[in-house]
């Protein structure tokens, strides 16, 4: 199936029941190309699907939380035994609509420490990130540097610059100043 301007339609969730319907976030519209089928086995299918959560929710918990999916707009119904949690100890819950990780700021996360930290589920993945170009990263390089140069006394001193997908820390020793420039990094923080 199309929609009407051409593009590929998303299925956005309209309500609790989950009823349907083709969407273009590009184009803003609901209009799908003239004769097309709305409802196909692949709704049809995604649906009982779903219908089987809804069920789960309603028998174990009336009234279950509610969120909205942040990549396609669904409404998302969970208990609490569907939050887990990610990237700094945060919770999510996963859109059956799209498979988003979207975070809840009402759902207490975890609290990072030491003895529970794990790799890579406690840690962001910056390797979607924008790619940052070499010109770029040679500029970060050298305002590290500098930044660093100017600071004489302290020979442990440390500094870091990052966007995207590229991180660039540079660390100050007694002799020299290590760099590292790296692509595709994980990142997390726990308090101290």
């Amino acid at each position: 199936m199309k929609m009407k301007c051409g593009c590929e339609p998303m299925w956005n969730q309209m309500d609790f029941w989950c009823e349907e319907r083709p969407y273009c976030p590009v184009h803003d519209t609901y209009e799908i190309e003239e004769g097309a089928e709305f409802y196909n086995d692949e709704l049809a299918l995604r649906l009982e699907e779903k219908m089987k959560g809804i069920a789960r929710v309603m028998k174990n918990h009336p009234k279950g939380k509610q969120a909205r999916c942040e990549r396609c707009n669904a409404l998302l119904e969970y208990l609490n035994e569907d939050v887990e949690t990610g990237a700094f100890g945060c919770a999510y819950v996963v859109c059956l609509n799209c498979g988003h990780k979207t975070y809840l700021d009402e759902e207490e996360g975890k609290l990072l420490t030491i003895k529970n930290i794990k790799f890579p589920k406690d840690f962001t993945d910056h390797g979607e990130g924008i790619n940052i170009d070499d010109i770029e990263i040679n500029e970060w390089v050298k305002k590290c540097l500098k930044t660093l140069k100017k600071n004489r006394k302290d020979c442990s001193a440390s500094m870091e610059i990052g966007m995207g997908n590229t991180m660039v820390f540079v660390r100050k020793y007694e002799d020299e100043c290590r760099v590292w420039v790296t692509r595709d990094y994980y990142e997390t923080s726990i308090p101290r």
